[in-house]
């Protein structure tokens, strides 16, 4: 006997399972493009400006608290000890001993690493240039060897900086104007950093860091 009511009643079944397994594959897909999307540019530079206005407010915030004088080093890729191609990444450290130099002379400073590195997201990269009103940019300094000793060995590295004085000011680079950050959209080709433009206008944002009190400040979107 056969019971064509039992066998709609399967089909309709399997095509539920049909339909449920499309919706869930759907949302998948759903989900995975608004990461993607999400993962924008300009989301990237404001993540970066974001990383760089925390670093900054840390490192005075510790050579105030510990009232010692602190760097904010920048550090490209291939200038680390090991040879690595890593992009720039954002490092802070305690100096042991400021020199009594002339500060315009000093070129190598002892430091003992505070914290972990941190790195931008993918696409985004500090340049050099000046900033709007024609600020400085710790980029276009020399570099500053730093050396750190731990584990029975010395390690070596290059840096731009910016360093604050145990009053939470900028003691380095050198000068009177407050300087300025610049954050592009790029990446580094064969050594240099390479900026995206848009219109002819490179795609970036910049930060003004005060003399005196060295508070950050964003100047554009």
């Amino acid at each position: 006997m056969n019971h064509p009511s039992r066998h709609h009643f399967r089909a309709a079944g399997f095509t539920l399972v049909e339909l449920l397994a499309v919706i869930a594959v759907a949302g998948i897909l759903i989900a995975v493009g608004v990461g993607m999307l999400g993962g924008t540019p300009a989301q990237a530079r404001k993540a970066g400006i974001d990383l760089l206005q925390s670093s900054i407010e840390q490192a005075r915030t510790h050579a105030i608290t510990r009232r010692t004088h602190t760097v904010l080093a920048i550090e490209e890729p291939g200038n680390d000890s090991s040879g690595g191609t890593r992009g720039q990444r954002i490092g802070l450290f305690e100096v042991n001993g400021w020199p009594e130099d002339d500060v315009t002379a000093i070129s190598a400073l002892d430091v003992s690493q505070v914290g972990r590195w941190r790195s931008f997201e993918p696409g985004v990269i500090l340049i050099g240039g000046e900033g709007p009103a024609g600020l400085a940019n710790p980029l276009d300094a020399p570099p500053i060897r730093l050396s750190l000793a731990g584990g029975g060995f010395t390690r070596e590295i290059e840096a731009r900086v910016l360093v604050f004085h145990p009053r939470g000011g900028i003691r380095l680079p050198v000068g009177s104007e407050p300087v300025t950050l610049r954050l592009a959209e790029g990446r580094f080709h064969e050594g240099g950093a390479v900026p995206v433009r848009r219109d002819g206008q490179i795609a970036e944002s910049t930060l003004r860091v005060g003399r005196i009190i060295a508070r950050p400040y964003r100047n554009d979107g």
